[in-house]
């Protein structure tokens, strides 16, 4: 295994972790516990992480691909996160889990599949 592999691995679990947790953590306890300021800052080291993992993928097309792909699912994410009714929590939360965990079943499908450093 690589060194570039285990960087884009490592980048693409952490960019993951702390940009969904962010939007799940908003999405979870909101503004409750004043706690905005953690969310948005998960979320803006999450995109950090994204951009510097999708600047790693060596291959031009998939990497186009896979930045759209970042880019449609969160805005999909947001688009839910504030379109559903916060009476609903614990549904909204529901549906933005089974976003988040299908599209990083695809994504890690496929990195582990050799299909990002091609």
């Amino acid at each position: 295994m690589t060194e570039s592999i285990k960087i884009i691995r490592s980048l693409s679990f952490w960019a993951y972790i702390f940009l969904y947790g962010g939007i799940f953590g908003y999405a979870t306890f909101g503004t409750a516990n004043k706690a905005i300021f953690l969310w948005i800052l998960m979320a803006a080291a999450g995109s950090t992480c994204i951009a510097m993992k999708n600047k790693k993928i060596l291959d031009t097309h998939f990497r186009a691909n896979v930045n759209m792909a970042d880019i449609l699912i969160s805005i999909v994410l947001l688009v839910v996160l504030f379109a559903i009714p916060s009476w609903l929590g614990l549904l909204k939360s529901l549906i933005l889990l089974i976003l988040m965990f299908c599209y990083i079943i695809w994504y890690f499908a496929v990195l582990w599949k050799g299909k990002l450093w091609v």
